[in-house]
């Protein structure tokens, strides 16, 4: 049974096929069901020979998978210190939001993203899960809080700090990220 039955499943848990429990038992283009007619008869006594047969109407498909990169270009920004552009480690189709909930493991797309040079503190919220659309998929949401203080860059370190906490400010109007093709930072669309 999956998660929905019975114990609770890791998020790491995967079926016999492979796939994520989080998808449910039935996930994929599933094996055809077996028709057995020995049971089964008609008012005259004799079952034809196709009436028992199993057709498939529409084939089952992969589910949502796989990895993908993001770059960030800070070439002309005016407050961003690092001025260039950046492309991310991969990130999981399915990568949880927070540092918190990874446990620090460096699979969140909070992680990911400040793991950029050119990408300060950032808070990332993930959605539920997009069944609606039924392409099982994640809309993450990134709010750029503060410019990372690094060495280099335009500003040696960050524009400015607050006189508070001695933090770097926020970036202000931050460039769209925009897909890579992973081999290069050039952007393959916006």
């Amino acid at each position: 049974p999956g998660n929905w039955v019975g114990e609770a499943v890791e998020y790491t848990d995967t079926w016999d096929s492979g796939y994520s429990k989080s998808w449910g038992k039935n996930v994929g283009n599933v094996k055809m069901m077996a028709c057995v007619d020995g049971g089964l008869f008609t008012s005259n006594g004799q079952m034809p020979s196709d009436g028992c047969k199993v057709e498939e109407e529409t084939p089952g498909t992969e589910p949502l998978g796989g990895r993908f990169k993001v770059s960030l270009d800070t070439t002309g920004h005016l407050v961003i210190n690092k001025r260039a552009g950046y492309t991310s480690e991969w990130i999981g189709h399915n990568a949880l939001a927070t540092a918190a909930d990874t446990d620090g493991d460096g699979t969140s797309m909070e992680e990911i993203l400040e793991a950029m040079p050119n990408i300060g503190d950032v808070e990332v919220t993930r959605s539920a899960v997009n069944l609606g659309a039924n392409n099982g998929g994640y809309t993450w949401t990134v709010t750029f809080m503060r410019d990372a203080d690094e060495s280099g860059g335009q500003w040696g370190g960050c524009q400015q700090k607050d006189d508070v906490d001695n933090l770097c400010n926020s970036p202000g109007d931050v460039p769209t990220f925009c897909k890579t093709n992973g081999q290069s930072d050039d952007c393959s669309e916006p």
